[in-house]
């Protein structure tokens, strides 16, 4: 019987995962991908320090890996989940991550949607400070390969689209980033973001790669924090909303090549349009986007 994911489970919540934000983990985020900023780091600035924005990631990492626990164990049966890629990712920042901070988080299942080869899911996560205020509002597209929709989908709402990318002649600039051999190992023990087609070879070949890749949401990291230092003066609390697809495959020890393609401004602030191309020059992230305040 073929592989496939039922849209009958659109809107079903978890019970509430409750973390405290703690310096260690934050600054231990911002060392896996070399961003020594000082709001991350500085513990004798007056304000204190922040938590990088993809600490997000991290902080809703759990709830995917106890997902039975969270969703049910008829939500996401194992050979269903063992065929996910991760493919598109959204942060709306309502206001800086702090050390200190006591959240309460809990996921949705937003929508289950058709797609050629596949199906794709996305995941909201509300995330509440103590006081019962928003702090991020995370989408999360998986795409499950050779997975079929049972039948033609539903979200439960609008699903989260970027602006559209101004008409632009050429990037605005571009940089090239080296990936160093262990990226993905620091990552791994770094964010707890763990999964062993990242550090495995043997687990790598069994899924048909010649090598682990790197974690796209380290790509990702990696080119926010080149826009931060470049575009937002180096102030992260300026981010209040990230959003890409992740495309090609990145391979440890290669460059890659991240390229500003337009800057337009918002109301207020700025928006940033941005791509990363791996090693082979094909997109490995695509429709980026970054609204600075």
């Amino acid at each position: 019987m073929a592989l496939q994911l039922d849209s009958k489970y659109v809107g079903r919540w978890t019970k509430p995962h409750h973390v405290e934000v703690g310096w260690r983990e934050s600054m231990n985020f911002a060392a896996s991908v070399g961003d020594n900023n000082p709001f991350y780091f500085d513990d004798t600035r007056e304000e204190g320090i922040i938590a990088p924005p993809m600490l997000a990631t991290a902080l809703t990492w759990p709830i995917y890996v106890n997902r039975h626990e969270y969703w049910g164990m008829d939500a996401w049966p194992e050979e269903v989940y063992q065929r996910q890629v991760h493919f598109s990712e959204a942060i709306i920042m309502h206001r800086p991550l702090r050390p200190g901070d006591r959240l309460t988080i809990k996921g949705q299942i937003f929508a289950v949607l058709p797609q050629r080869g596949g199906t794709l899911s996305i995941v909201r996560f509300e995330t509440e400070d103590a006081d019962g205020a928003p702090v991020f509002t995370e989408y999360g597209g998986a795409f499950y390969r050779g997975v079929r929709c049972a039948d033609e989908g539903r979200s439960d709402g609008e699903i989260y689209t970027p602006p559209v990318v101004p008409q632009a002649n050429g990037p605005v600039w571009e940089d090239t980033i080296h990936i160093d051999p262990l990226t993905a190992h620091v990552y791994d023990g770094c964010t707890g973001l763990s999964f062993p087609i990242h550090t495995s070879k043997m687990f790598a070949q069994s899924v048909g790669l010649p090598e682990p890749i790197l974690q796209g949401t380290a790509t990702l990291a990696i080119a926010l924090r080149e826009l931060i230092n470049r575009e937002a003066d180096a102030n992260p609390s300026r981010l209040k909303q990230l959003s890409c697809t992740f495309r090609g495959m990145v391979s440890p020890g290669v460059d890659i090549e991240l390229r500003l393609l337009a800057r337009a401004p918002a109301n207020p602030g700025t928006h940033l349009f941005y791509e990363a191309l791996n090693g082979q020059g094909k997109k490995a992230i695509a429709d980026g986007y970054v609204l600075l305040a």
